[in-house]
């Protein structure tokens, strides 16, 4: 495998806006609906939704419908491997942060 290919993966994360700020919001804030985390993370609703599907194409999150709710509330969760990814993205957003 050359330096290219193991460089690949994290393309995902240059490319779709919003997934970083998605993750860390997780980790930060655990499981929510997706409404609430639109709202309280102020990225912009498109570009929330299409990060939701790719992070769900990943494996990073589960976003399924609560079952237990009266109205159907599509709920965020991440997935083990979205925790590690998500803990490393804070760290790297405290360091830019200084």
């Amino acid at each position: 495998m050359n330096f290219v290919e193991k460089l690949e993966p994290i393309r995902v994360l240059e490319k779709q806006s919003g997934l970083s700020r998605l993750l860390i919001f997780l980790l930060l804030n655990g499981d929510c609906n997706i409404s609430y985390m639109i709202d309280a993370s102020n990225i912009n609703p498109n570009v929330a939704y299409t990060s939701v599907r790719k992070a769900t194409d990943l494996h990073l999150i589960t976003s399924d419908y609560d079952g237990g709710s009266f109205q159907r509330i599509r709920m965020l969760k991440l997935t083990d491997k979205g925790r590690k990814i998500a803990g490393h993205l804070s760290v790297i957003n405290d360091i830019l942060a200084h």
